[in-house]
């Protein structure tokens, strides 16, 4: 039996609980008459990106990780194919060591263009041909010839290799390994440039074989 006041209360409607303040109704429950949520607060916020791309259905982004972010999977990681990664510190230390070792190739370009037109390092370079049992003089312009050019496709060599490791080639990764084994051959007769500049392009080419640096170049 109802009393005339409970009579002139507010019923609830059907499928609603109350409400924990007034004008406030439990999660889950109907909403009264007239709410709307605080102004700037957009309802279906999480059903939207950053941008305001609608999320495919059934989406449901990783805990700490923006949803809809572009370029990025679902764990938070780069998407296969999205912009560039950026490079391991391993591949960055094999870079500039290999640029180093370019550096001490360009070294040895000079000295075989001053051989080449200088008179006193054609001079050296006629005793050096003696002492090896040269006794033609007349292969000295053809073998500087040969010198520079096979120097300078060395030093293109070590720069085109050096920036397509760095991007994460891995085609480059193995043509490096395999210029670098060859190279220990100078080793043979070594001299204080040769052996340094061996010595940088193997340690770089060991960097990016280490545990931290292929998974770049398999994402690559």
């Amino acid at each position: 039996m109802t009393s005339p006041q409970d009579e002139n209360k507010p019923q609830p409607r059907p499928g609603s609980y109350g409400e924990i303040a007034p004008g406030v109704p439990r999660y889950g429950q109907y909403a009264p008459e007239g709410y709307r949520p605080p102004e700037g607060l957009d309802p279906n916020a999480h059903l939207r990106g950053p941008a305001g791309q609608p999320l495919a259905p059934g989406y449901a982004p990783a805990p700490g990780h923006p949803a809809g972010q572009p370029g990025s999977g679902p764990d938070g990681s780069p998407a296969k194919g999205s912009g560039n990664p950026k490079p391991p510190r391993l591949v960055l230390v094999a870079f500039q060591l290999i640029l180093l070792a370019a550096a001490l190739e360009v070294f040895a370009l000079a000295g075989a263009i001053y051989a080449l037109v200088s008179p006193s390092g054609q001079n050296e370079l006629r005793l050096a041909l003696s002492e090896m049992g040269v006794a033609d003089q007349g292969l000295l312009q053809p073998v500087l010839i040969i010198a520079v050019v096979f120097v300078t496709l060395a030093v293109g060599v070590y720069v085109l290799l050096a920036f397509q490791i760095r991007k994460g080639r891995n085609w480059a990764r193995i043509t490096g390994a395999v210029l670098a084994a060859l190279s220990l051959l100078n080793l043979l007769q070594p001299t204080l440039p040769t052996l340094i500049q061996v010595s940088l392009g193997v340690v770089a080419i060991v960097l990016t074989f280490a545990p931290t640096a292929t998974g770049y170049f398999k994402r690559r």
